[in-house]
């Protein structure tokens, strides 16, 4: 997937207030998103894939090295904070039986 997508998606899900939830790049990431080591080997086996607009180039490293990042960041769409709100509920039920 080229880079600028999942960027303008998660543009367009800020403006219209929708939670961004980005699930993972697949076997191919943007350079900036991997390490040099990882780079290296994805252009010694030739598994690069340009764009065609210059400056965006993907590699195949594969679902696990290419990871969830999405310039730096994870984006869970606001499910971190569901998850936390369920065990904050949770702690507050079993400790409220304790009583």
């Amino acid at each position: 997937m080229h880079p600028d997508w999942a960027r303008y998606t998660r543009g367009l899900c800020g403006n219209f207030g929708i939670p961004f939830w980005f699930k993972q790049w697949g076997a191919w990431a943007p350079e900036d998103e991997i390490t040099a080591v990882d780079l290296v080997r994805a252009m010694h086996r030739g598994m690069v894939y340009d764009w065609g607009a210059g400056n965006a180039f993907s590699y195949r490293v594969g679902k696990k090295t290419a990871g969830r990042l999405l310039d730096g960041q994870i984006h869970d769409g606001g499910l971190a904070h569901e998850r936390e709100e369920r065990r904050l509920t949770r702690v507050s039920t079993q400790m409220y039986k304790r009583l």
